[in-house]
């Protein structure tokens, strides 16, 4: 789940259209503060975020952490949760604690 609701980013000529387009009065150059919905998907920016599975507080690339929730569809999880997610879903799936015969 992502904590940080703004953040504050230089916008570059080639973002000022799509900035534009979501409501912002801007020129290139400029520093705004911008919700974090209005990020485009490949930003680079450090967002806090918090592990859905342990609660655990981290600072991450918006960019990463679209990836890792494949577009905020899914649920986040740190490192240390994700590898224990991982041995639940293979134990749901194939029945044993490992695929590697």
């Amino acid at each position: 789940m992502i904590i940080t609701e703004n953040v504050f980013l230089t916008i570059n000529n080639r973002d000022v259209k799509y900035y534009k387009n979501k409501g912002y009065n801007i020129k290139g150059g400029q520093e705004i503060e911008v919700r974090i919905n209005d990020l485009t998907n490949s930003s680079n920016v450090i967002i806090e975020a918090k592990c859905d599975f342990c609660d655990e507080k981290r600072e991450i690339m918006y960019c990463a952490y679209n990836r890792y929730t494949k577009n905020q569809t899914e649920e986040y999880y740190c490192q240390k949760c994700n590898n224990i997610k991982r041995k639940i879903t293979v134990k749901e799936k194939y029945g044993a604690d490992n695929i590697v015969p």
